[in-house]
C-alpha cells in the first residue's frame, strides 16, 4: 500500500501549497519506504546517505512508510540530517510543521503551483475563511484570497500550449471559489477552463461539504473533460464530533451530497478525509464514523490521528483525551476497513474499457496514469522488462548488463554512465508516448574487456544472463549470474598479474583500528589490529581496489561479535584464536563486513575457500606515502624483479612495501638468497622450471569460484605438471627457509591426471567447439555419436529419396526458418510417397518433410545445445574437484611465490654485483662504498661514485651534509635509506659492505612539491611532513631530511632548520639516526656545540672559473653552493648568468662572508624588552633592603603578567 500512502501524503501537501519538483529545486524530500525486501531497505539507507550532501539548513528531509515502524527513532540517531520520522497515516502534524516552517506572509502574492509531468497545478484560492477548530491553515495562510478568473484561465491556456494535458485547480476549500470580478463561482470557472483546446482532463481539490453546490456536480456530470472524482473530506461520521470540529454540517447533509453526486454520476470516484481520536470522540462516536465509511463506500479514505496543533482552538480549549494507543487502534481498524472497500470497488472495474491519461513510467518502466474517476492504472510491463527490473531490484547500486540475444544491453541511467567509460555509442529505444529510453550495448562474447573498463572506473557491474536455451515463442529465463566489483573480481583480464587486488574493510574505535584485507583472486584473507594513527599508512601499502569504511558501511556492521559469527557461519572458524585473532576484535569485526560483502555480491565462499591469517603491523616497517614516493619504490621494485611467475612478482612487491623488523627472519631470508647466489647452476635451473608454473594462485582461486574456462583449467593442469620439476630443483637447496617452503609444495598428481584425461590439449576460444576429450564421458559421447549418425543419414537422404521417388532433380536442403526439407520442382510433379508432408509452396516447386526427417533433424539441431550443456556440467564438476583441493594447492602456490621472490633477489644481486649486509639488533648504520641502485643503473658503467656512511645514535647521530646543487647530496641521502630498506627486505645491497642496525621506520622529507587539491603550498607540505617525522620517529628510526626550511625567507628557514636539528638531537624520545642536507651553511656551526652532530660535504674541485663536482662525500662543511654555476650548466642565457655574478659580488661586498663560528649570529633586530629597560635604570645602591624587595616583587608580577 505504499503508493496509496504516497498519494495520501501528496494530496495533503498539494492542498498545503506544495508541488512536486526536481530534487535540485525542492525544499522538502520525503522517502516513503518499504521493507518487504532487504534490497529495498538498503536502497533507502543509500538514498539517505546521498541526501546528506543535498541537505541544508533551509531544506527538510523526512521519512515515512514501513521502515518507520521497523526502526523508528533509531533512524534519527543513525542519520542526524534526517529532520522528521513520520508514522504511516499520521501526516497531519508533519504537514502542519511544514506550513509553520515555510510560511507565506499575508502580503505576499499567491504563488503559482507549477508543472509536474503532464499535469499543471493552478492555485485559485489562498487561505481559508472556515474556522475548523483543529485546523491551522487560517492562522498560517490567512483569510481567503481568490485569483481572478481571467488570470486562472490564461494560466491554464498557457500551460496547455506548453504541453500540459491535465489541469488541477487547487484550494484549501476550492468549491468556495468566487471570481473577485463577479464572474461566478467554481462551476463557472470549470466551464471556462474545460473549453480550452487540447485540454484532456480537469480536476479540482479539495472541496468543503458546506460550500459544494449542485451546479458544480451538474457541470461534472455533463463534461467530457472534468474528472468524475470528488474529494470531499467528511472528517467524522458523528454529529457531536462534527460540531466540536466546527465543520458547519451534519452527516445527513453529507449523505445528501453523496446521494446527489451518485445520482448524477453513478461511477463517480469519492475520496474523503477522516480524523480519529478527536477530543471527546467516544467509542460510539468512532463507531458512527466507521459505519458511515462502510455505508458510503469511499474509493479512498485518507485517515489521520488527531494531534493538537499550536494556535488552534482545539489545542487551546479541548483536552486531548483519547489515548494514543486508542487512536492508533482506530486508525488501523479504519485503514483495514477502507482498504477492503477500495479493493472491492476496484474489482468492479476489471474488464471495463477505460480512457487512461498516461502520466509517466514506474520503476519497472511500465506506463501508468489515471482514469477519469481518479483510479491509477498501470499498463503491464513486458516479461523481459519484468526480468530486468527483478535483476535491478536485487542490485540497485550496480550497472546492469542484461543479455538480449547476442548482446548485453545497458538501459536508462546505467547507459548514460557506462557508455562514455566503455567507449560505445549511447543510443535509445522508444518507450511509447513518454519518450525514449537511453541504452547502449556490447557483444556478449567481448563483455570482459568492456566490464574491465567499468571496474577500473570504480563501478560495480551486475551480469544478468540467459540461463536456458532460447525456445521459439517463449521468453527465455534470465537471472543474475555474476556480480563484479573492483575488489571481488577474479578474472585474469582485470587485476594486474604482478599486483594484489585487495578488498579491504577498515574502521577505528578510540585509539585502535581494525582491518580485514581479502584477495579474492588468490583466496587470502588477512586480519590486522593496529593503532589508529597507523591505519592510513597501512591502507596506502595495501592499495585496496575497494575500501569499505564507515559511513559508507554502517558502523554496527563492524561489531566484533557479528564478525565472529560470520567467521563461524561462512568459513567454519569457530574461534578467532585459531587464526591468531584472539586479541584483535576490531579486525574480526572488519572481517565480518568483508564476508557479508562477498556474499551479497555472489562471491562463492565457504570453509576452506579462503586462507585466513592475522598479521601484526609491528612485524614490518611502516612506509608512509612520502617515503614510498621519495625512494621511488615502484622503480626499485622493477629493478629487482626477476621473478618467473605472477605470484612471485606479487610476493616480491609485498616484501618491498613491508620490510621486516625481526633480525632472525631477515637473516634467514638473506641466507636463502646467499645460497642461491652461490649456486649459479641451481639458480638458473630453478628459474627455468618456475616459468611454466604461471599464476597458479589465481588459477586455483578462479576454479574454486566456478569461473574457470576450459582453457584456464588446462593452464592449471600445466602449472601442476611443472611442480615436480620445481620440487626436484629445490631438493638441491639446504637453506632453512627454502627447505620449509619446499615442504609446502605439493603436486596433486590425481587432479593433474583427471584434468589431462578430461580436457583436450588446446581448447578453442569459441563456446561452440568441443573441449572434452572423446571417451571421457559416456553421456557426452552418446550425444555426439547420435548427432554424427543423424548427419550421415541426412547426407545420404537425397540419393535415397531420388531412388525411392524416381525424381532425379529432387533436393534436400536446410534453412533456419523451416529446418531440413525435401524440394520437388513443379516440372517434376508426380505422385509422391504417403509420408511426404507439404511444408511450403514456392514459385518453382514444393517443399516437403517426412516424419523420419523431422526426428533426425531434432537430433541434429539439439545435439549442439545438449553437447554444450553436458560439457558445461563436466567443467563445473572439474572446478568442484579443484575447489576441494584448493587449500593445499593455494599453499603450494604461495610457497612457490616466496621461492620465486627469493630467487629474484638472488638474480638481482648477481646481475648488479650487490653484497650481503649484516643486520643486527643494534642501532649503528655503517655502509662502505654504498651506491644508489637506480642512479647507478642510469649512469654510464663505472661512472657512479660510491660513498661511505656511518651513523650511530651514541656517536655520529646526525650528519649535516652541505655542498653545491647537483653535486649528489639527495642521491647520498636516498641511497642510505634504500640500502636499509633492501637489507631489511632480505635482499643483498649495493655496497662493498653494510652493517645495518635494525630500523623500525624510514622517514624521508625530500624534494619540493605542493598539494593543490588539499590547499597546501610547497612549504606547507614540507612542514607537514617534517611535523609527522618529529611526532612519530623513535630512537631506532632513520630520518632523511633534505633542504628543510627552503620554502620561506632565509631567516625563517635557517631558524626552522636549526630548531629541527636541535630537537632531533636533544629530544629524549628521539636521538634517531639522521641525514640532514642543507644549503644553510650556518648550520655547520652546530657541530661545535652539539656533541652528536657531524659535518660532511660533497667535494668540489675548482679550477679557475670552472667547477667540477666530484660527488665524493668527505668530512667538513661547505661554504658555497655554486648556484650560479649550476644555473649556467642548466642553460640560462649568458646575460642572466653575467648579471647574477654582478649581483652576487655586490651582495658579498655589502655583507662579506663571516667565519663559521659567527654565522649563527644572524642580524635579526629584536623589539626592546621593557623589563630589561626598567632593570637597567635601577640603581641597587640607592635602594633600601625593603625597597629592593618591593621592586623585585613588582618586576616579578610584570614578568608573570
Amino acid at each position: 500500500m505504499n503508493s496509496a500512502d504516497s498519494e495520501s501524503l501528496a494530496r495533503r501537501l498539494l492542498a498545503a501549497g506544495y508541488v512536486e519538483d526536481s530534487l535540485e529545486r525542492a525544499d522538502v524530500a520525503i522517502l516513503n519506504t518499504c521493507v518487504v525486501r532487504q534490497a529495498s531497505e538498503n536502497r533507502v539507507y543509500s538514498k539517505l546517505h546521498e541526501l546528506k550532501e543535498w541537505k541544508t539548513a533551509e531544506r527538510t528531509i523526512a521519512l515515512t512508510g514501513c521502515l518507520v515502524g521497523k526502526a523508528g527513532e533509531e533512524l534519527r540517531s543513525r542519520f542526524p540530517h534526517l529532520d522528521a520520522v513520520v508514522p504511516i497515516g499520521d501526516y497531519e502534524p508533519f504537514v502542519a510543521e511544514l506550513e509553520a516552517r515555510y510560511d507565506y506572509s499575508q502580503g505576499e502574492a499567491l504563488p503559482h503551483a507549477g508543472r509536474t509531468g503532464v499535469s499543471h497545478y493552478v492555485r485559485v484560492i489562498q487561505g481559508c475563511d472556515h474556522n475548523c477548530t483543529f485546523c491551522i491553515v487560517p492562522k498560517v495562510r490567512g483569510r481567503e484570497k481568490h485569483v481572478p478568473m481571467a488570470a486562472v484561465v490564461a494560466e491554464c491556456r498557457q500551460a496547455v500550449d506548453d504541453g500540459a494535458r491535465e489541469v488541477v485547480l487547487l484550494g484549501q476549500n476550492v468549491d468556495d471559489y468566487r471570481d473577485p470580478n463577479g464572474g461566478g463561482g467554481l462551476a463557472a470557472l470549470v466551464r471556462e477552463v474545460e473549453r480550452i483546446p487540447g485540454l484532456k482532463r480537469l480536476r479540482f481539490l479539495t472541496s468543503h461539504p458546506q460550500d459544494l453546490e449542485v451546479e458544480l456536480l451538474e457541470v461534472m456530470a455533463s463534461s467530457d473533460v472534468v474528472c468524475r472524482e470528488l474529494q470531499l473530506p467528511v472528517q467524522s461520521g458523528d454529529d457531536t464530533v462534527l460540531k466540536r470540529m466546527a465543520r458547519g454540517y451534519q452527516t445527513r447533509h453529507y449523505r445528501a451530497i453523496v446521494e446527489n453526486a451518485r445520482r448524477l454520476m453513478p461511477d463517480i470516484g469519492l475520496v474523503t478525509d477522516v480524523i480519529v481520536g478527536f477530543p471527546g470522540e467516544s467509542e460510539s462516536a468512532y463507531m458512527n464514523t466507521r459505519a458511515l465509511v462502510e455505508e458510503l463506500e469511499f474509493d479512498v479514505v485518507h485517515i489521520a490521528m488527531y494531534s493538537p496543533r499550536p494556535t488552534t482552538y482545539a489545542a487551546a480549549r479541548m483536552a486531548d483525551d483519547v489515548p494514543h494507543e486508542e487512536k492508533l487502534r482506530r486508525l488501523n481498524d479504519l485503514l483495514a476497513l477502507s482498504r477492503g472497500i477500495a479493493a472491492r470497488k476496484t474489482a468492479r472495474w476489471i474488464g471495463r474499457e477505460v480512457e487512461v491519461l498516461i502520466e509517466g513510467r514506474d520503476e519497472l518502466h511500465r506506463p501508468f496514469g489515471r482514469i477519469r474517476q481518479g483510479k491509477r492504472v498501470t499498463i503491464p510491463a513486458t516479461p523481459v522488462m519484468r526480468q530486468y527490473q527483478e535483476a535491478r531490484d536485487k542490485h540497485p547500486d550496480g550497472i546492469l548488463l542484461f543479455r538480449l540475444g547476442d548482446f548485453y544491453e545497458i538501459f536508462f541511467d546505467d547507459a548514460k554512465v557506462a557508455a562514455p567509460i566503455m567507449g560505445v555509442q549511447l543510443t535509445s529505444r522508444p518507450l511509447g508516448k513518454t519518450g525514449r529510453a537511453p541504452m547502449c550495448g556490447v557483444p556478449h562474447h567481448a563483455w570482459q574487456s568492456y566490464v574491465g573498463k567499468l571496474l577500473r572506473a570504480g563501478h560495480k557491474v551486475v551480469i544478468c544472463d540467459q540461463v536456458e536455451p532460447a525456445i521459439k515463442n517463449k521468453v527465455v529465463r534470465r537471472d543474475v549470474t555474476r556480480v563484479l566489483t573492483p575488489g571481488t573480481v577474479v578474472e585474469d583480464a582485470y587485476p594486474e598479474p604482478s599486483r594484489t587486488n585487495y578488498l579491504v574493510a577498515a574502521w577505528t574505535k578510540g585509539t585502535e583500528a581494525g582491518l580485514a584485507a581479502c584477495e579474492v583472486s588468490t583466496g587470502e584473507l588477512m586480519l590486522c589490529q593496529l593503532p589508529a594513527d597507523r591505519l592510513p599508512s597501512e591502507l596506502e601499502r595495501l592499495a585496496p581496489a575497494e575500501l569499505l569504511t564507515p559511513p559508507k558501511i554502517e558502523e554496527y556492521r563492524f561489531d566484533p561479535v557479528r564478525g565472529q559469527q560470520r567467521l563461524k557461519d561462512v568459513l567454519g572458524i569457530a574461534f578467532p584464536a585459531s587464526v591468531g585473532a584472539a586479541d584483535s576484535p576490531l579486525a574480526v569485526g572488519a572481517a565480518g563486513v568483508v564476508l557479508d560483502y562477498l556474499r551479497q555480491n555472489q562471491t562463492r565462499i565457504g570453509p576452506g575457500s579462503l586462507s585466513v591469517r592475522t598479521y601484526s603491523a609491528d612485524a614490518t616497517m611502516t612506509l608512509d606515502a612520502a617515503t614510498v614516493r621519495n625512494l621511488e619504490l615502484p622503480a626499485l621494485g622493477a629493478l629487482v624483479d626477476r621473478t618467473s611467475t605472477p605470484v612471485g612478482a606479487r610476493q616480491l612487491r609485498s616484501w618491498l612495501t613491508a620490510p621486516l623488523r625481526d633480525v632472525e627472519s631477515i637473516e634467514l631470508r638473506l641466507a636463502a638468497v646467499d645460497e642461491l647466489l652461490a649456486a649459479p647452476a641451481t639458480r638458473d635451473h630453478l628459474r627455468e622450471v618456475l616459468k611454466p608454473v604461471g599464476d597458479l594462485e589465481r588459477l586455483v582461486a578462479r576454479s574454486a569460484q566456478g569461473h574457470s574456462s576450459a582453457r584456464e583449467l588446462v593452464l592449471l593442469r600445466r602449472s601442476l605438471d611443472a611442480i615436480p620439476a620445481v620440487q626436484a630443483s629445490l631438493g638441491q637447496c639446504s637453506a632453512l627457509v627454502t627447505r620449509e617452503l619446499a615442504a609446502q609444495v605439493t603436486s596433486a598428481p590425481q587432479l593433474t591426471a583427471l584434468l589431462a584425461r578430461a580436457l583436450i590439449e588446446d581448447p578453442p576460444a569459441g563456446s561452440r567447439d568441443r573441449v572434452i576429450r572423446p571417451g571421457f564421458d559416456a553421456d557426452l559421447d552418446a550425444i555426439s555419436d547420435a548427432s554424427k549418425g543423424a548427419r550421415e543419414w541426412i547426407a545420404k537422404l537425397e540419393d535415397a529419396e531420388r531412388r525411392r521417388t524416381g525424381i532425379r532433380p529432387l533436393k534436400v536442403g536446410f534453412n533456419r526458418v523451416f529446418g531440413y526439407y525435401i524440394e520437388v520442382s513443379h516440372s517434376n510433379a508426380q505422385p509422391l510417397p504417403d509420408d511426404f508432408v507439404r511444408k511450403q509452396t514456392l514459385t518453382g516447386g514444393e517443399r516437403y518433410i517426412t516424419p523420419e526427417l523431422k526426428e533426425t533433424e531434432a537430433i541434429v539441431l539439439s545435439a549442439q545445445e545438449r553437447i554444450a550443456a553436458r560439457e558445461l556440467e563436466i567443467l563445473h564438476a572439474l572446478a568442484e574437484t579443484v575447489a576441494a583441493n584448493a587449500p593445499s594447492l593455494r599453499a603450494s602456490a604461495q610457497a612457490i611465490g616466496r621461492i620465486d621472490a627469493l630467487l629474484s633477489l638472488a638474480l638481482a644481486a648477481a646481475e648488479h654485483g650487490w653484497r650481503r649486509p649484516e643486520v643486527n639488533a643494534g642501532l649503528e648504520l655503517s655502509i662502505k662504498a654504498g651506491r644508489h641502485p637506480l642512479v647507478e643503473q642510469s649512469a654510464p658503467a663505472g661512472q657512479f661514485v660510491p660513498n661511505d656512511l656511518n651513523l650511530d645514535p651514541d656517536g655520529a647521530q646526525i650528519v649535516i651534509l652541505t655542498g653545491p646543487n647537483m653535486a649528489g647530496k639527495s642521491t647520498y641521502l636516498r641511497q642510505a635509506a634504500v640500502i636499509v630498506l633492501l637489507a631489511q627486505c632480505g635482499s643483498f645491497v649495493p655496497a662493498e659492505s653494510a652493517v645495518i642496525g635494525l630500523t623500525d621506520r624510514v622517514f624521508t622529507r625530500v624534494g619540493a612539491h605542493d598539494d593543490i587539491s588539499a590547499g597546501m603550498s610547497t612549504f606547507m607540505v614540507e612542514m607537514t611532513e617534517t611535523a609527522n617525522i618529529l611526532s612519530h620517529a623513535t630512537r631506532a628510526s632513520l630520518v632523511i631530511l633534505d633542504e628543510v626550511g627552503r620554502g620561506t625567507s632565509t631567516y625563517d628557514g635557517v631558524s626552522i632548520a636549526q630548531a629541527v636539528v636541535e630537537f632531533l638531537h636533544d629530544a629524549p624520545k628521539l636521538g634517531c639516526r639522521t641525514l640532514f642536507a642543507t644549503h644553510y651553511h650556518e648550520l655547520t656551526a652546530l657541530a661545535e656545540r652539539l656533541p652528536r652532530v657531524r659535518n660532511q660535504r660533497v667535494e668540489v674541485l675548482e679550477d679557475g672559473d670552472t667547477v667540477r663536482f666530484l660527488h665524493r662525500v668527505v668530512p667538513g662543511g661547505a661554504d658555497r653552493s655554486y648556484g650560479i654555476h649550476v644555473a649556467a650548466v642548466a642553460g640560462l642565457p649568458a646575460a642572466v648568468i653575467a648579471r647574477a655574478r654582478d649581483v652576487l659580488g655586490e651582495l658579498e661586498r655589502q655583507r662579506p662572508l663571516e667565519p663559521p663560528e659567527l654565522q649563527l649570529g644572524l642580524p635579526i633586530e629584536l623589539a626592546p624588552d621593557p623589563l630589561r629597560k626598567e632593570l637597567e635604570g635601577i640603581d641597587p645602591a640607592s635602594l633600601s633592603p625593603l625597597e629592593a624587595l618591593q621592586k623585585l616583587y613588582q618586576l616579578r608580577a610584570k614578568l608573570t603578567s
